[in-house]
């Protein structure tokens, strides 16, 4: 196996591997990288052509804190089995040994228990792809219904700004249950989130937005949050619809979505899309 060109987000298949595309596309457009924070991608093609990729998120400290990774889909089990020790070779053992890493893994069942056995070896500890989060994936296929809505009376769109920071991290804090003082930690990733795809809902009478939808810098959608003035109106539906047109006009596919386990009315919007 031997290093090539680096793959291109379109010539990934969202039928073989959503995760990865979104997150190739948001490198190639660079909404991938936060402050001091890089994505480095290596690509790798084997002798019967088959292609594998991963992408490594180096953080400020030149840690790797994640992995993505993207396997043929025609592989052969020797083929994962050699593109996996790579992936983990000595230099990266050595940082999975000393920080968390967060590790997104998610085709066939064999590249899974692959990835599972060399990170038990290297660490010692259990192999997991996102804690307490449930993933909702749907493919430009699965969902034909995904059509564009219009607002209600009263709402526009609009663009989310700095002044918008403070309000949004006390929201996303008090959703999780933190107090004001810890919601600090939240703002510097919502004025990160904010620079990449979103969408903003504003009421005519208030100043500050009424529902949201941000993205991560590997392509999840998240942070979506309607006041509680305003819900049960369609607004939360109004911005999954939204984001998915700018996702498929931008990266041919629709977004990949992270929702933390008990959030019941999130899990009920989306599984209904």
């Amino acid at each position: 196996m031997k290093s090539c060109q680096t793959l291109l987000s379109s010539a990934i298949s969202e039928n073989t591997n959503l995760l990865y595309k979104v997150h190739l596309s948001f490198i190639e457009k660079h909404l991938s990288a936060s402050d001091g924070e890089v994505p480095i991608v290596e690509s790798y093609r084997s002798e019967s052509g088959n292609y594998f990729s991963v992408i490594y998120g180096i953080n400020r400290l030149m840690n790797i804190h994640s992995i993505t990774s993207h396997c043929d889909p025609n592989a052969s089990s020797g083929e994962v089995d050699e593109f996996v020790n790579m992936v983990f070779r000595s230099e990266i053992a050595e940082q999975l040994q000393k920080n968390f890493i967060n590790i997104l893994a998610l085709q066939s069942e064999y590249f899974i228990d692959v990835f599972s056995e060399k990170f038990n070896e290297i660490t010692g500890s259990q192999f997991s792809t996102r804690h307490n989060y449930d993933l909702y994936i749907r493919s430009l296929e699965e969902a034909p219904s995904m059509e564009p809505m219009k607002l209600p009376d009263g709402y526009r769109l609009g663009k989310l700004e700095d002044d918008h920071i403070g309000f949004l991290a006390e929201t996303w804090s008090e959703d999780l249950s933190f107090n004001k003082k810890e919601a600090k930690q939240f703002e510097n990733i919502i004025r990160q989130n904010m620079r990449r795809p979103h969408v903003a809902v504003f009421h005519d009478q208030e100043e500050t937005p009424v529902s949201w939808i941000l993205s991560y810098g590997d392509g999840f959608a998240g942070q979506m949050h309607v006041t509680p003035p305003h819900r049960r109106k369609g607004l939360g539906r109004f911005m999954v619809r939204k984001m998915a047109e700018i996702y498929k006009e931008n990266h041919g596919c629709y977004p990949p979505v992270a929702i933390i386990s008990d959030n019941e009315p999130s899990a009920k919007l989306f599984s209904s899309l």
